[in-house]
């Protein structure tokens, strides 16, 4: 994606072009290829028992598969012996599965989960085809690969694009001199739709794996959920994910480096992830072509400086963050920002051209031994534009940033603690009473609804007008107005025992009819995603 946006001046026109290139990759994420669809058109092939090898495995259904073809799983449940809503696992005892085809897809079940399981053995997937792996309605867990030289995935490894849908990869473990990804790494694009990544780790041993093959000279580990060169990420999760060891450490969720795609994270939470004694807790980005973070929750993550390390050396675009909440983040260093850090690359001696932030928290990060806020922070003042956007509520601004009028500094947003509070992912809730309530503004375009998705709209109706909220989370119109007192005790007349407080916006709606109006929590669903 080309598109470059503009200064504040002009970012919505620029926005625009953005959402719908999103739309367009959505679509086409592991989208098959039909050039050659004369000679053979793309089959689905059936794995019909857990087994890691043999007939009618995954394995030996991924060796006779052609470019395109589908791998169907969603009969495992039941061929394993269990029920049609069973948890059953392939776990893997010869080794990683490998596969050179283009664009495949892996298929699980839409009720019941299958995990594949790399048994801390082995990696658990690697593709070296072109186009995508597609990973669907499947649990990915509990891959490990040791004292690598250059390691890349400590589950799933691709050397273009991963789409993961649906899924969850989890328990995954890299190690070695240079590694990058301990859940996920792709050379090319990763695609994340509905999908979390948790509970991986990488790390790097230093020297100790060194040798004269090594491409790269120094100690490195990034990325201990996914490390990829592009990133799109849509009502997904990466938490509690690390990267550490003694060299260069970035990324504890997610690293995006010398990418040739656009980063752009919409309606998803980072959370809990660390660079231990490094950069980006959550998130690293260096020199990304776009990076557009919006409707999204960056919270408790931890490093050495910044749970948003944002770099960029191309002197063209700047990175824009709307409508999010980043809090509750720390620094161990109490010289740097905890919650976003705008650096330079070294590599290509340039900084930051501009940073766009709009109607987003940024609040509550803390530094050092004593806690110190800390919550947006420059290397040097930003070259070209400088620091812009509005109704925005920023905790403290250090490193030469000069804050336009539309900042709120030293404010406390009052919020509640991440939770789950409608949707697929994990919020802080604004508490009544919150300076963010009916003080943003909605410029993103990217969608009507806040970070929770379809009937948690961006803007709600009060008795003065449209109001828009500060940060990922609308606060619920009802309240907005102090009028749920009144709805409950008119319910509470009618039908004393089936209404409680919390209930207020969802308790009319039965399940199905809630999950056809909006993305359904897990419990909601009728055919949840693996767990």
């Amino acid at each position: 994606m080309q598109t470059t946006l503009a200064r504040s001046g002009r970012l919505v026109a620029h926005l625009m072009p953005l959402a719908t290139c999103l739309s367009a990759s959505l679509c086409n994420a592991g989208a098959s290829t039909y050039g050659q669809a004369a000679k053979r058109l793309p089959t689905t092939q059936s794995v019909t028992n857990c087994l890691d090898d043999g007939s009618g495995t995954l394995r030996a259904a991924v060796a006779t598969a052609q470019p395109g073809d589908t791998i169907d799983l969603g009969g495992l449940p039941l061929a394993c012996g269990g029920t049609a809503t069973s948890d059953v696992t392939i776990v893997l005892s010869s080794g990683e599965i490998a596969i050179d085809q283009d664009n495949l897809t892996l298929k699980g079940p839409d009720r019941g989960s299958v995990t594949i399981s790399g048994n801390h053995a082995s990696r658990v997937l690697n593709h070296t085809g072109a186009g995508a792996l597609t990973i669907n309605h499947l649990r990915i867990a509990d891959g490990k690969v040791s004292n690598a030289g250059f390691g890349a995935g400590g589950c799933v490894s691709s050397a273009n694009d991963i789409v993961v849908q649906n899924s969850r990869i989890t328990g995954c473990e890299l190690s070695g001199f240079y590694v990058e990804g301990g859940g996920l790494a792709a050379d090319g694009a990763i695609t994340l739709v509905s999908s979390t990544v948790s509970d991986n780790k990488a790390t790097t041993t230093g020297m100790a794996n060194w040798n004269e093959h090594t491409p790269l000279g120094f100690a490195n580990a990034e990325g201990g959920g996914l490390s990829s060169w592009g990133l799109t990420a849509l009502y997904s999760t990466v938490s509690n994910n690390s990267a550490g060891g003694p060299g260069s450490v970035s990324g504890g969720g997610i690293s995006v480096v010398w990418g040739t795609g656009s980063t752009i994270i919409l309606d998803t939470t980072i959370d809990h992830n660390q660079a231990i004694g490094g950069r980006g807790g959550g998130l690293v980005a260096f020199a990304t072509p776009n990076m557009v973070i919006a409707n999204c929750t960056i919270s408790n993550n931890s490093a050495l400086e910044g749970a948003l390390a944002l770099y960029d050396s191309t002197n063209s675009v700047p990175f824009a963050i709307v409508n999010s909440t980043i809090v509750s983040n720390h620094s161990s260093d109490a010289t740097k920002g905890a919650g976003i850090v705008l650096g330079i690359d070294v590599a290509a001696g340039t900084g930051v051209p501009s940073f766009f932030l709009e109607s987003s928290i940024v609040a509550l990060n803390t530094a050092g031994a004593n806690n110190a806020p800390s919550d947006l922070f420059s290397y040097q003042p930003l070259a070209g534009a400088a620091l812009t956007g509005s109704h925005n509520i920023v905790g403290q601004i250090t490193g030469g940033l000069t804050p336009p009028s539309g900042f709120a500094t030293s404010v406390n947003p009052r919020l509640g603690p991440l939770s789950h509070n409608g949707g697929l992912t994990q919020t802080h809730a604004l508490l009544a009473g919150s300076p963010a309530i009916g003080t943003g503004s909605n410029v993103s375009f990217f969608t009507a609804n806040d970070q929770r998705g379809i009937g948690y709209p961006r803007s709600t109706t009060t008795s003065t007008g449209m109001t828009t909220d500060i940060g990922a989370y609308e606060y619920d119109s009802i309240f907005a107005d102090d009028l749920e007192v009144h709805w409950l005790s008119a319910q509470r007349a009618q039908k004393p025992s089936q209404h409680t407080v919390g209930q207020a916006t969802s308790s009319s709606k039965s399940p199905t009819l809630a999950c056809a109006l909006r993305p359904c929590a897990r419990e909601d669903r009728a055919s949840p995603a693996p767990a």
